[in-house]
């Protein structure tokens, strides 16, 4: 696989400070390569990759901060599963259930990069689908060291034509040593202080095959609240008509937490 990005930063002083604020150009290269092992309902699939970035800026902070940075963090992972199925009765109709078991370890060397300004990259919220990303970080101004197993199960509910009725998850995070490359004082990362990431969980439900209803949670057992949690609500008939509800929860520290409620409609 090979996957580059060439993007130059560059700031607008709308507030007439005398302070300019950093820029330049951003130069990454993602190049790796895997192998996959497929055995009846087993896979494994270990992967080796490099991240290479360069960057030439100008503005810099620091007076002593240098403008031509160069990284290169290599990034190793082994991606396992299973899939494992039987036929049940659920509300007296007949579905195939599968239980599909999940590892993934990751290796990320730490690498210190507090030289590196932050142009596009944050620390998303903690859900299921960040369990296996090699990547904590959205953005590459921050590749996140790791040594640390992903733990997961899923079960589904499918019915005699291969539709989902029921999808749900459960996942987990250990982690060998606690993060170390961090931002915002690492106050969003669970896994700083802790060698457990909080449980992680989804849950897709098909009500109808026009009502769907769904939620997410990551509930941190070390302090006994949720980091996460979202459920939602909708109605799509065949894309003419739309509708959606939806109730997000997010911990932004220890102190603070934003709540958002929010609809869609769409009707042709």
């Amino acid at each position: 696989s090979f996957d580059s990005e060439a993007v130059n930063f560059t700031h607008r002083n709308v507030f007439n400070t005398d302070q300019p604020v950093v820029g330049g150009g951003r130069f990454n290269v993602s190049s790796g390569v895997s192998l996959s092992f497929d055995w009846i309902g087993v896979y494994v699939t270990p992967k080796v990759k490099l991240q290479a970035t360069g960057y030439s800026l100008h503005d810099q902070s620091e007076a002593n901060a240098p403008n031509n940075i160069t990284r290169l963090v290599p990034v190793f992972s082994v991606d396992s599963g299973a899939t494992f199925s039987r036929d049940i009765n659920f509300f007296q109709r007949s579905y195939n259930q599968t239980l599909e078991p999940r590892l993934f370890y990751l290796f990320v060397p730490a690498k210190n990069q507090d030289n590196i300004p932050l142009f596009d990259t944050n620390l998303p919220a903690l859900d299921f689908d960040q369990l296996f990303r090699d990547n904590r970080f959205g953005g590459i101004d921050r590749i996140g060291d790791a040594n640390q197993i992903a733990v997961a199960l899923t079960t589904r509910l499918l019915d005699d034509y291969g539709q989902e009725k029921l999808n749900a998850s459960l996942g987990q995070v250990l982690v060998m040593h606690k993060h170390q490359v961090i931002i915002d004082n690492g106050t969003t990362d669970p896994l700083v202080n802790e060698a457990v990431s909080p449980l992680i969980g989804k849950m897709h439900y098909s009500i109808t095959p026009k009502i769907t209803a769904a939620a997410g949670m990551a509930w941190d057992a070390n302090y006994n609240h949720f980091n996460t949690a979202n459920v939602s609500l909708g109605y799509n008939d065949g894309g003419d008509k739309v509708v959606n509800f939806w109730y997000n929860y997010s911990l932004l520290d220890r102190d603070s937490s934003l709540r958002k409620v929010g609809a869609s409609l769409g009707w042709r």
